[in-house]
């Protein structure tokens, strides 16, 4: 599974990472992540300890990838790339080349995160500008989804929104983007209102929601395929007979019984491969739901 994480230099996505390893590592719903290098796991544990210190991380520069583990209780439950573009893949300096790359990782994500941040759009008339460059990527890139996707609209640093209609003026700029992802087939959409400094607030649901929703999307691949598998074994061992397998012999096609045996296959290996995914992703949604009701933005999420 790869997670790709967008979103303009100072959106506060480097300090996002540190602080949701930090907490997901600790363990959240009986759910840990881990790094699966070690250097990154010290990197990314110091990050956290600086910013409850009070002390950020620079703005990233590059595009990087980060593996995770995913597991539950001492039992993995999945690997996942976390691909973070560095800001200036948004600007409306970047190339082409960079252009077409970053629409095509999007368009192939599993999972999709973008940070905007919520003070600068409440308080710049400018940021309503910055973000429409994203929004027609994030578009685009929906247009030619073929398979479902987990998609969140995450705005950092809302705690330090003034109280009134602050939230409103962070909001509109991507409302024609939020509208979209709501109305997109192949969507399953999310807004979150994001406090990452000292006392995080909502840092988990980002990563959950990508997860949860991206393990259940494939259960119920599964659970389909598995059904359509096991229809088609049964017509084709209710069609099977000596009479068929001769006839098919001497045309040179597949007979129902070798139909019948191909499918009772393929049903168990869907049936194998399902079986380790639906107690996870059940538990996952759960502790989704427990961290976007009990997990208190520090402004109205929205949604």
């Amino acid at each position: 599974m790869n997670i790709v994480m967008l979103g303009h230099s100072n959106a506060g996505k480097t300090t996002y990472i540190a602080m949701m390893y930090d907490l997901m590592r600790r363990g959240y719903g009986g759910f840990k992540i881990r790094a699966q290098d070690g250097a990154l796991d010290r990197e990314l544990r110091s990050a956290a300890d600086a910013v409850r210190q009070g002390s950020y991380p620079p703005p990233s520069s590059r595009r990087e990838q980060h593996v995770f583990r995913l597991s539950h209780g001492r039992r993995a439950v999945a690997d996942f790339t976390w691909t973070d573009y560095r800001g200036g893949a948004l600007s409306s300096r970047t190339d082409d080349e960079e252009t077409s790359r970053v629409l095509a990782e999007l368009t192939e994500a599993d999972g999709i995160v973008v940070f905007v941040d919520a003070h600068h759009l409440a308080e710049d008339a400018r940021g309503g500008r910055e973000v429409r460059r994203l929004t027609v990527l994030l578009q685009r890139a929906m247009e030619g989804r073929t398979s479902r996707i987990p998609v969140v609209l995450a705005y950092t640093k809302a705690d330090l929104l003034p109280p009134g209609d602050a939230w409103a003026r962070a909001t509109a700029p991507l409302d024609p983007l939020q509208r979209s992802l709501d109305g997109a087939a192949m969507v399953r959409a999310a807004t979150v209102a994001l406090s990452c400094g000292p006392r995080p607030a909502g840092v988990q649901v980002p990563v959950l929601w990508c997860l949860a929703q991206h393990l259940n999307i494939r259960v119920e691949d599964l659970e389909h395929e598995l059904a359509v598998s096991r229809r088609l074994a049964e017509e084709a061992k209710n069609k099977s007979g000596l009479w068929n397998s001769f006839v098919s012999t001497l045309d040179g096609v597949e007979s129902e019984y070798r139909k019948w045996q191909r499918h009772e296959q393929e049903a168990k290996a869907e049936a194998k491969e399902l079986a380790p995914l639906k107690r996870p992703a059940k538990r996952l949604l759960a502790a989704l739901e427990k961290a976007r009701t009990h997990t208190a933005p520090p402004v109205p999420a929205g949604r």
